[in-house]
């Protein structure tokens, strides 16, 4: 109901489908593809990591933070994971806890690589517009979601009503 009386009122809409079957908001708009932009902010890339490992990884927050300063890219922060593991005059703490994010890091890069992303945000306005995410693993979902809240509060778009189901799994 709450999509199609904002689409009424000429709002555009994003529902982001997160669960597979049933789909909950297949075929009521146009498909959107999934968009990312590459976050290395730190309790970001800590969620994603959480999400693979099924596991609090907190403990190694500051080892994740450190290898997070000055970097852009998620591949960026898992090589200066692999410099700390490497570092033989680094803490053996901070060593360990490198060698398990670095290794958590790749399963993350390989997942992101699988996936088909647009390589911006296109909404067709005034219309509802779906995003199936469902295929994606719990930690590039994350990202995704990341991204696309990123990219509506930093663009053209107004008046845009997302409908994010399961929110409570990807808001702090």
């Amino acid at each position: 109901q709450l999509i199609f009386e904002a689409v009424r009122q000429g709002k555009t809409v994003l529902a982001i489908d997160v669960k597979a079957k049933p789909r909950d908001f297949a075929g009521i708009g146009p498909e959107v593809k999934p968009f990312i932009i590459e976050s290395t902010e730190p309790l970001l890339v800590l969620r994603m990591l959480e999400s693979i490992a099924s596991a609090s990884l907190f403990r190694h927050f500051n080892v994740l933070l450190d290898a997070c300063i000055d970097t852009k890219q998620l591949h960026e922060v898992r090589d200066n994971l692999v410099a700390t593991r490497d570092n033989k005059k680094a803490s053996s703490w901070n060593r360990a806890g490198a060698k398990t994010l670095a290794y958590l890091m790749d399963q993350l890069l390989k997942q992101v690589r699988t996936g088909e992303y647009a390589h911006d945000l296109r909404l067709e306005p005034g219309k509802a517009n779906i995003m199936d995410i469902s295929p994606l693993p719990d930690g590039v979902q994350q990202l995704v979601v990341d991204s696309v809240f990123r990219r509506l509060l930093d663009s053209k778009w107004h008046d845009v009503v997302v409908v994010l189901e399961e929110a409570i799994n990807f808001i702090p």
